[in-house]
């Protein structure tokens, strides 16, 4: 079932309101809104040292980040999300979507294919005008401002509750098989999770529901766990409590020790470390302070020079793959 709109903002129909909501004059936000594209700085990346594949990044600069802050803050945030939605809305976090599936015989995880870029703008302009209400010249202009190459963009501040509210049908659909069999449901963005005593009845209708509604499954990201086996959900381990993954612990003790070999930390690299372990010591106290007093036992100095990125960068090819598919299809 739909969840219930805010009365208060939507439907959303008045320019001169969302003016207001946002800040611009409409002149200013169609001025922007038609050269959106020239805003955003595409880029591939992925974690250095690691044999991960690159992922595509679309950033958004400038007064379109700004707008889509605005928009994420003024207008998605007020539309009310199911509570078995938890990914990007206030008070949902990766803890939480752990937490729900805790101690339990069985986990199933899949995760949708290619969600971000896979959203076309058609999709988010039916969106907005069937779940927010919106006019066709508000939709329309919301569209320009949040999608990118006809594209729901990754890395845009607005994509991950854009995603929620495109997926709210598969989620109504997979929800009520479910709720049938009494088992637990999150959706975290595009990583769907279903826990219970036994959950096996409910795979081949749930992927059925994803099928039916258009989208498909990643099958290296499809797993069964059972409760005498490694469960984790969205990176964290849920076999009898939510607890932080022994590799992500490992990984960063070894961070740790090769940066001190050169003598010190940098500025860049003592941030990262603090928000490493503040990020555990949500997860398990106990095991933040030893990662802690592990740090603080290399006593180094924190230097502002040499700033390491824990990333590695490539070109991306879309933008000009988009050029030449534009190219052809003109007559």
């Amino acid at each position: 079932m739909t969840p219930t709109i805010g009365i208060s903002l939507f439907p959303l129909v008045s320019m001169r309101k969302l003016e207001s909501l946002l800040g611009y004059s409409r002149i200013d936000l169609w001025k922007i809104a038609n050269k959106a594209g020239t805003y955003y700085r595409s880029f591939d990346q992925r974690p250095k040292g690691s044999n991960k594949k690159f992922r595509h990044i679309d950033n958004p600069t400038g007064d379109v980040r700004e707008l889509q802050k605005r928009i994420q803050k003024n207008i998605l945030r007020k539309f009310v999300y199911p509570e078995t939605m938890l990914g990007g809305v206030q008070k949902g976090s990766i803890l939480e979507n752990a937490r729900r599936h805790a101690d339990q015989k069985q986990v199933f995880a899949i995760d949708l294919r290619n969600c971000f870029p896979s959203t076309r703008h058609t999709t988010v302009l039916k969106t907005y005008i069937e779940k927010l209400g919106c006019s066709g010249e508000i939709s329309g202009l919301l569209t320009k401002l949040t999608t990118y190459q006809t594209r729901l963009p990754q890395g845009a501040p607005t994509s991950s509750l854009l995603a929620n509210l495109t997926l709210l049908n598969v989620h109504d659909d997979i929800k009520t098989i479910t709720d049938e069999l009494s088992l637990n449901l999150t959706f975290y963005v595009d990583d769907i999770v279903i826990s219970g005593k036994d959950i096996t009845g409910a795979i081949e209708p749930v992927i059925k529901a994803v099928q039916k509604n258009g989208l498909s499954i990643s099958c290296k990201k499809k797993k069964l766990m059972n409760a005498w086996e490694l469960q984790k959900v969205t990176g964290l381990v849920v076999n009898k409590e939510v607890n932080i993954a022994r590799e992500y612990v490992e990984s960063l003790r070894k961070d740790i020790i090769n940066a001190a070999k050169i003598g010190y930390f940098t500025e860049n690299e003592d941030r990262s470390f603090q928000g490493r372990i503040n990020y555990i010591s949500a997860i398990n106290e106990r095991t933040g302070q030893k990662v802690e007093r592990f740090y603080e036992g290399f006593a180094v100095e924190i230097k502002g020079e040499k700033k390491i990125d824990r990333f590695e960068y490539q070109n991306c090819k879309c933008a000009k793959k988009h050029k030449v598919k534009r190219i052809k299809k003109a007559p």
